[in-house]
Order: C-alpha cells, then sequence, then structure tokens
C-alpha cells in the first residue's frame, strides 16, 4: 500500500471513531460505571428491605446484591447516621414458575421472578429517587429424585435474579437506561 494511501485509510479511521465517539455522546450514552447518584449524593446507606414473601433470607440477599452494585460503581457504602442518603425497599412479591415438563406433569425447568420497590431518601427524608416495581426472573433446572441440587440451582437462580434487580435499580436510579 502507498504512502498516501495509508494516510487516507488512517484518516478514515481517526474520523470514523470521531464521528462514533460524537455519536454517542449525543444520545446520551456512557460508559459503566459513569453514573451519578440523584441529588449530588456521594454516600449511601443500604437499608435491609422488607420481605412480604416467605423466602426465608431473601432480604440479605437483596442488600449485599445492592451494595455490591453501588460498590463496583465506586460509590461510598457507609452507616445511616453518616450516609447523604438512604436506599431502603419492600420485596414484594416472589414467584415459582414451571417452564418445561417432560413426562407429563413432571416439571424439567423453573423459573423464579422477583418484585422489589426501592426509594432513596435524603438525610432530611426527602424522596431523591423511586423505583417503582422492578421485577427480574432467571430459570432453573429441576433435579428429579435430588431435592439438594433443584435447590442449590434454585439458590443461583435467587443470586442471578438479585443481581438483576441492583443492576437495574441502578441504571435506573444514574438515568443510565
Amino acid at each position: 500500500m502507498s504512502k498516501m494511501a495509508n494516510k487516507l485509510s488512517h484518516a478514515a479511521a481517526c474520523s470514523l471513531l470521531a464521528g462514533l465517539l460524537f455519536l454517542f455522546a449525543g444520545c446520551g450514552y456512557r460508559f459503566a460505571g459513569s453514573g451519578n447518584l440523584p441529588g449530588g449524593v456521594r454516600s449511601v446507606a443500604v437499608q435491609v428491605p422488607v420481605n412480604s414473601t416467605a423466602e426465608t433470607g431473601l432480604e440479605n440477599m437483596v442488600t449485599r446484591a445492592l451494595v455490591d452494585e453501588l460498590a463496583r460503581r465506586k460509590h461510598r457504602i457507609v452507616p445511616a447516621d453518616r450516609a447523604d442518603a438512604v436506599l431502603s425497599g419492600k420485596i414484594e412479591n416472589l414467584w415459582l414458575e414451571t417452564v418445561t415438563h417432560k413426562e407429563g406433569s413432571v416439571s424439567q425447568e423453573r423459573r423464579v421472578k422477583v418484585a422489589v420497590f426501592l426509594t432513596l431518601r435524603s438525610q432530611a427524608g426527602d424522596k431523591l429517587w423511586s423505583s417503582g416495581t422492578l421485577t427480574a426472573d432467571w430459570t432453573f433446572d429441576v433435579v428429579n429424585g435430588n431435592k439438594a441440587a433443584t435447590d442449590a440451582n434454585r439458590r443461583k437462580a435467587l443470586e442471578e435474579v438479585v443481581r438483576k434487580l441492583a443492576e437495574t435499580a441502578y441504571a435506573r436510579m444514574t438515568g443510565q437506561f
């Protein structure tokens, strides 16, 4: 390739890259982790949500997922008395449903779905953000004749569901949706 063609190719590539960056900036695209919490919040406390389901320990899973997501995005997690704002909420529902059957009425796959409602309030009690009802689901395998394996699969599915809920909550809270 000649020097002139090489320079043109380089210039075209740079122009394309600049155009893509301009396009992403124009449509509000931001790289992961670049969101700001509402109201200029710099530190946040995460309260254990009220668990309205019969699933023991789900409130702790949700809390851990929210804390992990906020920390992963480089936000300071502090006790409520030192926080700019407090994230609280309620686990409204948990559903289990059969997705596929084998041999008639024997479940092969099930889906677990969880609904939560979250609110971020300033120290003064002002509502800075509210999620509305957020839902997420995950499908897991049923291991017929092995309850322990099925329960382990269900637990892993719940962990995925709460991780997805935390990601969705963060994206909505920071306007990254």
